[in-house]
């Protein structure tokens, strides 16, 4: 039974009333911030093997998605597009990653382009040369085999780019369209919003942003089709091809908002990840806080100078592939002389290194704690994965709530109990 300590039962001693009267909180958090607390030491995250190439033929370009990750297919020497199967694998258990399947062969209508997975929806654009030429857009349900979608089916349209957000595809669509006064029929480019048909009861296609890519002046066209495409939740982030401005569409409000100046990279909730040019050996990659799209706001994480690995400043903004989940953005960069992956918190403002093996570690993706890439160590391209959650390396002395941390709260739960005294007799307590 827990003992309260009585004043008249036992008179404290002259010690105990010096201790009572000076060690008020705020002497106590004057001796909590003196001591002595040493803190983690700095250390590479581990790392696993995903893949091995002389068992499945080669692998490059992971995406992850929670515990799932997509991998595509390449031959020896290669790191371009995949020309066979895709496979995917569960890293619940990240040190006995569990192969699941191949998935059906994405090459059946040519070289895959622009792939992208989320949820179970894995999605890709067939054939070459960009959005150029007829490309067919393609579905598939790695939690339903037999659930596929490919459109469009005309020979005077196509798509290409298309992402998801685990539900719909988002895609750049393009077809003929006629315009009055005898004008010459133009390419007309369209970011449209396709549900697949298994999810709805008829395929909906609607169109959030028009553009005309010769230039013609009618409403929303412009000279170029729109740039990449990026989309969390509701939420869908682009720009034109020779336009410096980013776009942002809520698909619930149905609302057009304006973000910055630059390249998007990503999204992750509320959070752009965007890349814009200083100079002609400077650019800065920067969030965005688009919570209040009338108002984002803007804040740099990571300066690179010299585009070191790249021959020019474009070769640079088109492929140091940074992703972004949650609060940590990764990429690849060459600074050490070699390409290696590089993560960096929004949150705590701290850039930190994740790979630093002499071989190339590049396209790096990210969910949750999950980082994976594709590794040129052994020859072959393989896929590594590494688990970028803390990890306590020792106890540290003070720490109340065994976080692992001697910080304010375990100040908060020292005042808490501050005082408290279980000895029996009660007199023992001031003794």
């Amino acid at each position: 039974m827990r003992s309260t300590v009585h004043k008249q039962n036992s008179p404290p001693s002259r010690t105990s009333l010096i201790a009572r009267c000076c060690l008020t909180p705020v002497v106590l958090l004057t001796l909590f911030l003196a001591l002595d607390v040493a803190p983690l030491s700095a250390s590479l995250f581990p790392e696993y093997r995903i893949t091995y190439s002389y068992e499945r033929g080669g692998a490059a370009r992971p995406k992850i998605s929670g515990h799932i990750v997509v991998w595509l297919g390449s031959a020896y020497g290669t790191e371009e597009r995949n020309r066979g199967l895709a496979s995917a694998a569960d890293v619940s258990n990240i040190e006995q990653p569990v192969f699941l399947f191949d998935l059906p062969n994405l090459s059946e209508y040519g070289t895959v382009e622009d792939f992208d997975f989320e949820g179970n929806i894995l999605t890709w654009a067939s054939l070459t040369n960009g959005c150029s030429y007829e490309q067919w857009i393609h579905i598939y349900d790695l939690a339903n085999p037999l659930a596929k979608d490919n459109w469009p089916a005309s020979p005077e349209a196509w798509g290409c780019q298309p992402v998801t957000n685990g539900s719909e595809v988002i895609y750049v669509g393009t077809g003929m369209q006629y315009f009055p006064r005898g004008g010459s029929p133009i390419e007309r480019w369209t970011i449209r919003i396709h549900v697949p048909h298994w999810r709805a009861t008829t395929s909906l296609i609607d169109e959030i942003h028009e553009h005309c890519s010769r230039g013609y002046l009618y409403p929303n066209c412009a000279q170029d089709p729109p740039g990449p495409i990026y989309i969390d939740g509701d939420t869908i982030v682009w720009n034109g091809y020779s336009t410096a401005e980013i776009w942002g569409f809520d698909v619930f409000e149905r609302k057009h908002f304006t973000i910055s100046t630059g390249r998007p990279r990503g999204i992750s909730g509320d959070l752009v990840l965007i890349v814009k040019l200083v100079d002609t050996t400077t650019a800065v990659m920067s969030c965005v806080d688009i919570s209040d799209h009338d108002n984002p706001i803007e804040f740099p994480i990571a300066t690179f100078v010299g585009f070191a690995g790249f021959a020019k400043a474009s070769d640079f903004m088109q492929n140091f592939q940074p992703r972004i989940d949650g609060n940590i953005v990764v990429w690849q960069d060459y600074r050490n002389g070699n390409w290696d992956i590089y993560g960096y918190d929004v949150t705590s403002g701290t850039e930190f290194q994740i790979t630093d093996d002499t071989a190339h570690q590049r396209y790096p993706d990210i969910s949750g704690h999950t980082v994976v890439w594709t590794d040129y160590r052994h020859g072959p391209e393989e896929i590594y994965a590494a688990n970028i959650a803390p990890v306590c390396l020792a106890p540290v002395q003070g720490d109340l709530n065994n976080d692992c941390k001697v910080d304010f709260t375990d100040f908060v739960l020292l005042t808490q109990n501050w005082l408290e005294c279980n000895l029996a007799p009660p007199s023992a307590c001031w003794e």
